[in-house]
């Protein structure tokens, strides 16, 4: 993942998202109305659908390698689209692809003929098992594994032809303030505040000292896979400076991310795993 680093002077403007989960109890009475056992059950996930953009990570048995941070993507529109059926947008890496498909359950049927640029790249290497995979799909299947989302298209003997993924980001998404890096406490005084736009992949923010800025980038790779570039700060001096270094560098380090026990903290992991970064929620709204 290519990383570089800007000192430039901006501007920012900071909203909040907040998140919150509500639980069901369950009761079980007898036949006497007495109470047996009270349950709390906590609420299913909701299940994902076809329809959103979906990076392609494997084509057959190939696996697919991101280019300049870009894998090929397939997206899922059902703004416009007649009931019962999905169009289809995809780009091979070099080509778009477009199309609609009637969805029954989770078998796929093509409805009519796809329409393709057709651009000339030297380095389309899956344009053509792409196109085949996209073709020939009848059924799909949806996975979580861990905190991703994949999506599995089949032909009519069952076989994958094409698997995509999802990250499964949201919890990421608001404000947030450090709490901690290379495991040091930072305190909350001079914490470094951000906040992570996933929508746009922006993050901006106050590095302690001086306003950051710069792209968020999600790296398939690996599970969580997100990373930091084009990092931009303005120029004052003030006190707690080292701190700030200290983020702005641990941010370029970053190469996934994970939720903590719950939606408002999050662990930032290096390239080999190590938590450098530890984050919680706020609402800036209220400060």
């Amino acid at each position: 993942m290519k990383k570089n680093s800007l000192i430039l002077i901006n501007c920012i403007a900071i909203a909040a998202l907040t998140a919150c989960n509500l639980n069901k109890e369950v009761i079980t009475v007898d036949s006497a109305d007495h109470v047996l056992t009270t349950t709390v059950v906590q609420p299913t996930q909701t299940p994902p659908t076809l329809v959103g953009q979906w990076s392609v990570i494997k084509v057959d048995t190939e696996d697919v390698t991101a280019t300049d941070d870009e894998y090929p993507t397939v997206t899922f529109d059902n703004n416009g689209a007649a009931a019962g059926t999905v169009n289809m947008y995809a780009n091979d890496g070099c080509n778009y692809i477009n199309g609609t498909f009637t969805v029954k359950e989770n078998q796929l049927i093509k409805s009519g003929e796809f329409t393709k640029t057709m651009r000339l790249c030297p380095d389309a290497k899956y344009e053509m098992q792409i196109t085949a995979a996209l073709n020939n799909a009848s059924a799909y299947s949806i996975e979580l594994r861990n905190n991703e989302y994949y999506l599995l298209l089949k032909d009519e003997a069952g076989t994958t032809l094409m698997t995509l993924c999802k990250p499964n980001l949201a919890f990421f998404d608001g404000a947030w303030r450090v709490t901690s890096m290379e495991g040091a406490e930072i305190k909350t005084g001079h914490a470094p505040e951000i906040v992570i736009d996933l929508a746009n992949g922006k993050i901006h923010g106050n590095a302690g000292c001086n306003v950051v800025n710069g792209t968020i980038v999600q790296n398939l790779d690996r599970e969580g896979g997100i990373g930091f570039s084009n990092l931009f700060t303005t120029m004052m001096a003030c006190p707690y400076l080292d701190t700030e270094r200290a983020f702005l560098v641990a941010l370029e380090q970053v190469e996934s991310c994970i939720p903590g026990e719950n939606n408002n903290t999050v662990q930032l992991k290096d390239a080999s795993g190590k938590t450098i970064i530890t984050l919680e929620r706020i609402n800036l709204t209220q400060e």
